[in-house]
């Protein structure tokens, strides 16, 4: 059903799509990482392949943040466009019903396979999802709430996962 501009959009949670979304954490994750380890270089907390610690001159110093900066530039930007696009599409995008088709996890990750209709035309999608309390209880052949990106059909995501319960 697709949204009317007058309607408010759905409450898109920011805590949800970064543990939900698989590859949202993972950048958040890796710029952590990459700043901790810059961190560590940069104070001469890394130990050698000699036993003592790494110590880095002013020049590495200031390459290694500069690495650092630039690299987070570019996963923080990755970050916003795909959280931008989560909260276009499930704020704003066409409600469908759909069914889950699989569910399959290794370790943390895993990945949401699923069934829907949109306008007369039928599709296939999936989400890489994060192993959490709210995934681990979809199951194949659930009934479920999607929501497609008007201008990407082939893109559609799970409404419980992304939004905030109703107040």
């Amino acid at each position: 059903m697709p949204q009317s501009p007058s309607d408010p959009p759905r409450p898109v949670s920011l805590t949800k799509v970064v543990w939900n979304d698989y590859a949202t954490l993972l950048l958040l994750l890796f710029t952590l990482m990459l700043w901790g380890l810059g961190a560590a270089a940069f104070w001469g907390n890394l130990p050698s392949r000699s036993g003592g610690p790494v110590v880095l001159g002013p020049g590495k110093r200031a390459w290694v943040m500069a690495l650092n900066a630039a690299i987070t530039l570019g996963c923080g930007g990755l970050m916003a466009r795909r959280i931008a696009t989560f909260y276009r599409v499930v704020g704003r995008g066409d409600a469908v019903p759909g069914k889950i088709t699989r569910v399959w996890f290794s370790r943390d990750r895993g990945r949401i396979e699923y069934f829907y209709r949109h306008q007369d035309v039928s599709y296939r999608s999936w989400n890489a999802v994060m192993k959490t309390r709210g995934t681990r209880r979809l199951r194949t052949g659930d009934a479920v709430t999607l929501v497609v990106d008007p201008r990407k059909p082939t893109r559609a995501y799970l409404t419980k996962l992304y939004t905030r319960a109703a107040a």
